[in-house]
């Protein structure tokens, strides 16, 4: 009996996770920061590079932000404002979770594709420091 409700709890699980696997692959693409205060266009660039995840942050025609790593809470090497940082990334379900360590400075970004598939929300939250808690809101391009 035991052996069947395992069977059966497995097979309910499944589902979900090839949801969460193609809920992911949407987070992909061009994104450009929809804020009419900003004085230049600010666009993300997430892609992936065979198990790792490529992302680029331009502000106007200046990249401001790269780094080139795995989805799987590894920490890996990259710029984030011109300087040297460190970042963890995963998925907890659709979401992609990114903890970004510059110096003394920490902060977590929440990536989401809301209900429509070409809009993405990024929730920032500073852990330690001085950068300001926000939700930006992006459109696929």
């Amino acid at each position: 009996m035991t052996i069947r409700m395992t069977f059966f709890a497995l097979l309910l699980c499944l589902p979900l996770r090839a949801d969460d696997v193609s809920d992911r692959a949407k987070l992909l693409g061009s994104w450009q920061r929809q804020d009419d205060s900003a004085k230049e266009v600010n666009v993300w660039v997430l892609e992936m590079k065979g198990e790792a995840l490529h992302i680029t942050v331009s502000v106007g025609d200046q990249k401001v932000s790269e780094f080139l790593c795995s989805p799987k809470g590894a920490e890996c090497e990259g710029t984030v404002k011109g300087a040297k940082a460190s970042v963890r990334m995963y998925y907890d379900g659709s979401a992609l979770v990114q903890f970004e360590t510059r110096g003394e400075d920490v902060t977590r970004r929440r990536l989401t594709v809301t209900g429509q598939p070409d809009m993405m929300e990024i929730d920032v939250m500073p852990i330690i420091g001085s950068d300001k808690a926000e939700t930006l809101h992006l459109k696929r391009i």
